[in-house]
C-alpha cells in the first residue's frame, strides 16, 4: 500500500475509536456494585446525548440495570444470611 492510504487508514481508525461509545469499555470491564452501575449509566447517558449509541441499545442496556438492581433488592429482603459471612444468600427455588 501506498503511504497515503496508510495515513487513510490510520486516520480512520482513529475516527473509529473517538466515535465508539463511552461507557462500552466501562461495563466490558464488569459491574460488581452500584458505583460503578451509576457511573456507567452515567457514561450511558452522555452517550445517547451524543448520538453513540442508539435508543433501542440504551434502553436494552437501561431494563437489564433495572433487574440487577431488583436482584440486588431481593437480596436484601429475602436472602437468608450466610453464618461465616454475615453476608445474605438469595434462594430462589426451595
Amino acid at each position: 500500500m501506498s503511504q497515503t492510504t496508510n495515513q487513510i487508514l490510520e486516520k480512520s481508525k482513529k475516527l473509529a475509536k473517538a466515535d465508539a461509545a463511552k461507557c462500552l469499555e466501562h461495563f466490558e470491564r464488569g459491574i460488581a456494585n452500584c458505583g460503578q452501575l451509576a457511573k456507567g449509566m452515567s457514561l450511558l447517558m452522555a452517550d445517547l446525548l451524543t448520538e453513540r449509541v442508539s435508543t433501542s441499545v440504551a434502553n436494552s442496556v437501561c431494563n437489564s440495570a433495572g433487574k440487577m438492581l431488583k436482584a440486588v433488592e431481593m437480596q436484601q429482603r429475602y436472602g437468608k444470611t450466610v453464618a461465616k459471612t454475615g453476608e445474605k444468600e438469595l434462594q430462589l427455588i426451595s
